[in-house]
């Protein structure tokens, strides 16, 4: 039955929310882990600051938008067809992403730190682009050129493999057994069993695919965030999950602080591509890190179903902007920070340009 289209403005507000910070994220990120990006001391409390900061969006901002993207999926096929959500999906993610590997990824690579030497706009339109294609795609390298549109990547596969499992969760008969697993999970503290299948899809893939590897050669990411999708699915179908959340919110919060700062800490002891070396520290740290995830999302979602339930005329701006916003965001600060670096302007000036420019 073609239900009636909803909007959930909650979702909405959280979504802009993570886009929007993924400019400062990257600013941080581009700073503090890129190598020959920046020309800041790469010592002091001012740089472990930032490489913190970096670490704590980490671990939930990407997985909310996983986590969105499933509810969304979920509203979709309320009242569209199936073979109307697979035009849509074609149409919104595969044609960007070719769009983008095109036009969009040569020329960050063309402004990435180890090409940038004597670089200008001039120079990579008359010169590099015209063979920077070839030179990208076709010198062996398998791997697709994505960047950041990973997440594109991953959610076109998503919307295409979890489409038969959808359309069977919204047969009567399964939605019975989500509001009986609902009713589970409302009983005290059972909520916090979600990020134990996280828990476990991290630690058992990360055993033969590193964590730190690129994203578009991890099963590990793909995985985990394919869990987060089902679940924000889950989410969306079966309305008691939100009563279930707002009512955790505090011992969320405090839970996720808690294992934030475990989860952190040991990633500044022993970087992720090494942690399946030693599987007790893997399995302690792929604890933390789900049990991170899932609570923060509880937090976000708990606060947004509670405050962020109306729109305005920035919602409605944001929510036609923050997806060109999403992709083009990377390309500008990849060519600003090429000439903003060489100014040597000290780590929070840089931070700001990058962030506001």
């Amino acid at each position: 039955m073609i239900e009636k289209p909803i909007r959930r403005y909650d979702l909405d507000w959280l979504r802009i929310l993570v886009i929007l910070i993924l400019v400062p994220y990257h600013a941080a990120w581009m700073m503090a882990f890129v190598p020959e990006f920046s020309q800041i001391p790469r010592e002091g409390f001012g740089f472990t600051l930032m490489r913190v900061g970096v670490a704590f969006p980490y671990l939930w901002g990407m997985p909310l938008l996983f986590f969105i993207s499933g509810a969304g999926t979920c509203l979709a096929l309320g009242y569209r067809s199936p073979g109307d959500y697979i035009r849509e999906r074609l149409l919104r993610l595969l044609v960007p992403l070719l769009a983008f590997m095109v036009f969009g990824a040569p020329l960050i690579a063309y402004f990435w730190p180890d090409m940038a030497a004597g670089r200008s706009l001039a120079d990579y339109f008359t010169h590099f682009w015209p063979t920077g294609l070839q030179a990208l795609y076709g010198n062996g390298v398998a791997l697709p050129k994505w960047w950041h549109l990973w997440f594109v990547a991953y959610l076109l596969c998503f919307s295409f493999l979890a489409l038969p499992l959808f359309l069977f969760l919204r047969e009567p008969v399964a939605r019975a057994w989500v509001a009986r697993l609902a009713t589970v999970l409302d009983k005290k503290g059972f909520i916090f069993l979600a990020g134990l299948p996280l828990a476990m899809a991290w630690g058992i893939l990360s055993l033969k695919w590193p964590a730190a590897s690129p994203k578009n050669a991890s099963w590990t990411y793909f995985g985990y965030h394919l869990l987060l999708f089902l679940y924000g699915f889950l989410f969306c179908l079966e309305g008691k999950f939100q009563q279930i959340m707002a009512r955790y919110l505090i011992p969320a919060l405090l839970l996720g602080t808690g294992t934030a700062v475990g989860t952190v800490a040991m990633m500044a002891h022993m970087p992720e591509h090494l942690m399946h070396t030693n599987i007790g520290y893997l399995a302690i740290f792929s604890g933390l890190r789900g049990l991170s995830t899932w609570c923060w999302i509880v937090v976000l979602l708990g606060v947004a179903g509670q405050f962020l339930t109306t729109r305005n005329r920035f919602l409605e701006y944001f929510n036609r902007a923050s997806y060109p916003f999403y992709i083009l965001h990377l390309i500008l600060m990849s060519i600003v920070e090429y000439y903003v670096t060489q100014w040597n302007n000290g780590l929070m000036a840089e931070f700001l340009i990058f962030s506001i420019v």
